[in-house]
């Protein structure tokens, strides 16, 4: 597809540089105090820890709030301040740090991404570099390049994507492969050479705090009047603009977004296995999928089975099972998964018991006390169903 087939309204007319000066000066005057951008701002710091202190938060903020990820940064800054300090790290002291921030194959990509860096020997300093890393990804290279080494690139993500197709006007679907590439050539071109971090930080905080998906606060928008959404659009023969504008929406029909794939409804079991002592068997999760690498409570592939519970746990974990008992359900959604959680308790007749990698499990392990629990690397939903057994008992 040439540029010429698509309309100038997607394009920009308006002087760039008065985007990015009105941009820049709106965050000079507003922008939120946040602790891995006073690092980043720091003329004390290294390059290099700016790039890790970047690098850390916005893997974080990847599918979480800056609230949440606040607490979780300083508790990670203060275990692992460096790149070499979180090489020298196991998956479990990871995984336990990042417990309740979910989706925890990040915290896996960031241990791998920190021993790669260390293999190198330096930390890269360009998107390019950057993308060799595992796990690092075109939005996470360009903040860290742009915002702690200078790089003059742009960067898109969810808040980019709503401010730039609503000051647009862009409304065909903003997942797609093709508005996808013009938002990354749109913002490479606007990014202010001498403040890239700076305008990169603007631009998703405008749309974080003033061009939210719901009540954008238009009025006190910057760039209100370079915003194309506001214009009545003529489609003519432009594919990208939008096909169906409802103008009680106003701005909020941008960015156009195709619908999800309906979430699922699945079921499982959760059985809370104690030994005479109290302790509890807990087991490491495949090391592929969801939840990878956390632990979990013992969970039979087959929930038809309710009936021989006591059967065939007994029969796997090479123990006399007594005292089982359904203690009731518990609900948790994924993003993509509606998942409940039929949860059992029972007593194991060994302190000690020998227990094999039953199933994709790839490990197990004793847990002294529900305080040692609540340090090891679980999940949220595992957390929730040990509550309802706490509850229970």
């Amino acid at each position: 597809m040439s540029q010429d087939d698509i309309c100038s309204a997607h394009r920009f007319q308006d002087p760039v540089e008065h985007v990015r000066s009105r941009l820049l000066a709106w965050y000079d005057a507003n922008k939120r105090t946040l602790p891995w951008r006073s690092l980043a701002a720091s003329k004390d710091v290294s390059p290099e820890a700016k790039g890790y202190a970047v690098w850390i938060s916005e893997v974080m903020l990847q599918q979480t709030q800056v609230t949440t990820v606040i607490d979780y940064y300083k508790r990670w800054m203060v275990s692992w301040s460096s790149v070499d300090e979180l090489a020298a790290g196991s998956l479990t002291e990871v995984h336990s740090l990042w417990s309740g921030l979910g989706y925890y194959s990040r915290a896996t990509r960031l241990l791998q991404g920190a021993q790669k860096i260390v293999e190198l020997k330096e930390f890269p300093s360009s998107r390019e570099k950057l993308l060799q890393i595992p796990g690092v990804g075109k939005y996470t290279a360009s903040a860290v390049a742009s915002i702690a080494f200078g790089e003059p690139v742009g960067v898109v993500d969810g808040n980019v994507t709503r401010v730039l197709c609503r000051l647009r006007a862009i409304g065909k679907d903003s997942s797609s492969k093709e508005v996808i590439d013009l938002l990354w050539r749109l913002v490479d071109d606007m990014v202010d050479k001498d403040r890239s971090g700076d305008f990169n930080q603007a631009i998703m905080e405008l749309g974080a705090t003033i061009c939210t998906p719901k009540n954008p606060s238009c009025k006190t928008c910057p760039l209100r009047e370079t915003c194309a959404s506001y214009i009545q659009m003529d489609i003519e023969d432009c594919h990208l603009c939008i096909s169906n504008y409802d103008p009680t929406k106003g701005v909020c029909n941008y960015p156009f977004k195709a619908k999800k794939a309906k979430v699922r409804e699945e079921s499982s079991l959760s059985l809370i296995i104690r030994t005479p002592k109290g302790r509890f068997l807990l087991f490491k999760r495949p090391s592929k999928g969801l939840l990878a690498n956390l632990l979990e409570f013992y969970s039979p592939p087959d929930l038809s089975k309710e009936n021989e519970l006591a059967s065939l746990v007994g029969e796997r974990l090479g123990g006399e099972i007594s005292g089982l008992s359904y203690i009731g359900d518990v609900f948790h959604q994924f993003s993509h998964i509606s998942q409940t959680y039929k949860v059992w308790t029972c007593l194991i007749d060994s302190e000690e018991p020998s227990v094999p990698c039953l199933g994709d499990y790839q490990s197990s392990l004793i847990c002294s006390s529900p305080q040692e629990l609540h340090s090891l690397p679980i999940s949220t939903a595992m957390k929730k169903v040990f509550k309802l057994y706490q509850k229970q008992t």
